[in-house]
């Protein structure tokens, strides 16, 4: 936890964890807005208002200070001090250097390979890194995990004491997600758990912390203004199966946690965001034909709707996916991949492999020239279906942009102005041709 140090002339006041409390708000673009509330004794005048021990990688120019009174000014200071040369005009000086589980007392040696003491019982003693300790030198306190402080001047009407919050943006702490799908024997259901990925890598120990998690894409610059994302959290309860509740906020979507959490540094931490149970699922089987010659193994999809009906209907994020089928009492993996971020009521659609059985191949029959800008083509595509069952394939062709469809052995529905869909039912143990017409202008 953050300490808050309040200067007032020569007196210090340091304020402890139970006096101050976090709010992260966490982007997927791996940075974050720090809110740190706490309560200010202000006297009446100039106070000098201390903050240390923020994060690492802090953007300094993005500290701010919520505070009923005036501000006069705002400074950074880098107290970091060059410790080795202090320490070399300390050799065979006395020396004590501590840390929270012990401390050591002797004469300093050198500095040169390590930090090397001669205890008073004669024993040498090697530290080779000296930034985890404090180091005390004829009752000097050299703190080494406090370096640099912001400096809040303010001028006070009144003595009173006022709540206060300080807010920056840090690097070092985003979000993503990973997904894990079980389908069951009949390949008609799934059961879908998301899990958040948290990594602190800020330098500093979030306790008692209040998360919020926001999607979508926001531009941000170094003269982004901190406070306007000083919003109030909106804790929501968590359902028996562990989902967290979507808010719709300014075009993205904001997933608040009930509980508050410790985040160390350097700590990797899962946060539970969806657990849904029996969601209907269509097995699809895609062919992706461009304008080359080329033949692969046809791609296998599931689609899920995701709707209230079918059991979702509620914002995906983007993220990793594990999917997992049910064989016999175990499950066994069958894809590991990536979706896409998935609003309400759309469809999320998930690859998790090519079918050993389908083969797709596309071949350009013959090409005419009709013009220095203009173009005929005859494309021939051929499924093959190594299966012992029907099976339908959506075919996926890319023409071109501005093409101009001729004639196809097919129906067809316009996908967009450079493809076309295809839904091709290829009986067991056969093959299905087909030929395209087209015509592009360039």
């Amino acid at each position: 936890m953050k300490k808050l140090v309040i200067i007032y002339l020569l007196a210090a006041i340091y304020l402890n964890a139970q006096e101050s409390s976090n709010n992260l708000t966490i982007y997927n673009g791996g940075f974050s807005v720090v809110k740190t509330n706490t309560n200010i004794k202000l006297y009446k005048g100039i106070n000098n208002i201390v903050f240390k021990d923020f994060s690492e990688q802090i953007e300094a120019n993005s500290l701010n200070l919520d505070i009923k009174a005036k501000q006069l000014e705002k400074s950074f200071i880098n107290i970091n001090p060059d410790i080795m040369q202090l320490l070399r005009n300390y050799i065979d000086n006395d020396i004590k250097i501590a840390n929270e589980n012990s401390s050591i007392e002797g004469t300093l040696i050198n500095i040169d390979n390590g930090i090397i003491i001669k205890t008073k019982d004669n024993k040498y003693v090697i530290i080779n890194d000296i930034n985890k300790y404090n180091i005390f030198l004829n009752d000097l306190l050299l703190d080494l995990n406090k370096k640099r402080e912001f400096v809040f001047k303010v001028e006070s009407n009144k003595e009173s004491t006022e709540p206060a919050q300080f807010t920056y943006i840090t690097n070092g702490l985003g979000w993503s997600t990973d997904y894990v799908a079980y389908i069951d024997k009949s390949s008609t259901k799934l059961n879908l758990e998301g899990w958040v990925n948290l990594r602190n890598n800020t330098g500093i120990n979030f306790e008692n912390t209040s998360i919020k998690l926001m999607a979508g894409e926001i531009q941000k610059n170094r003269e982004y203004a901190a406070n306007a994302l000083m919003s109030k959290t909106m804790n929501k309860s968590i359902s028996d199966e562990q989902n967290v509740e979507a808010n719709s906020f300014s075009d993205m979507y904001s997933y608040n946690y009930p509980n508050k959490i410790n985040l160390q540094k350097n700590e990797f931490k899962q946060l539970p965001l969806i657990s849904k149970q029996g969601i209907n699922i269509i097995n699809k089987y895609y062919y992706y034909s461009n304008n080359f010659n080329s033949e692969s193994n046809i791609n296998i999809a599931i689609e899920i709707n995701n709707s209230e009906k079918n059991g979702l209907g509620i914002p995906i994020p983007q993220g990793n996916i594990r999917i997992f089928k049910q064989d016999g009492d175990t499950y066994e993996l069958i894809g590991n991949n990536t979706i896409n971020q998935t609003a309400k009521d759309e469809i999320l659609r998930i690859q998790t492999g090519s079918s050993f059985d389908l083969i797709g191949k596309s071949e350009l029959l013959e090409t005419t020239k009709i013009s220095d800008k203009s173009y005929i083509y005859i494309r021939e595509i051929t499924l093959k279906n190594k299966k012992n069952e029907d099976v339908n394939i959506n075919v996926v062709a890319y023409l071109g942009r501005g093409f101009e469809i001729i004639n196809s052995d097919e129906k067809y529905t316009t996908e967009n102005s450079d493809k076309i869909n295809l839904d091709i039912k290829v009986a067991k143990n056969s093959e299905k041709k087909f030929k395209i017409k087209y015509k592009l202008n360039f």
